[in-house]
């Protein structure tokens, strides 16, 4: 997501990407865990892009409800099988 783009409810298309700030090149099983506003808890699907950045972007249904979304990347690189630091973003109505 852009610095300058205001995510809206109903938005498709919309590129959600966090910077890993490490080679994640190797990783597989690439997700993210989210918590939606109203406690609604998804795991949507994550591809790799570039060497370090993780990014999904949204299909129908993701951005659902205006609020803070909060969002847990989830991968396996070697012998690591975990989550990486959570980050939010909000969604407007």
């Amino acid at each position: 997501m852009t610095a300058n783009y205001t995510p809206r409810v109903g938005d498709i298309g919309v590129d959600i990407k966090i910077d890993m700030a490490e080679d994640i090149s190797l990783a597989t099983a690439l997700s993210f865990a989210v918590i939606k506003p109203d406690g609604t808890i998804a795991t949507w699907t994550a591809t790799l892009s570039g060497t370090q950045y993780m990014v999904h972007r949204t299909v129908a249904g993701d951005l659902s409800v205006a609020g803070i979304y909060s969002v847990t990347p989830i991968l396996t690189l070697g012998l690591f099988n975990g989550k990486g630091q959570p980050f939010e973003f909000i969604v407007y109505g």
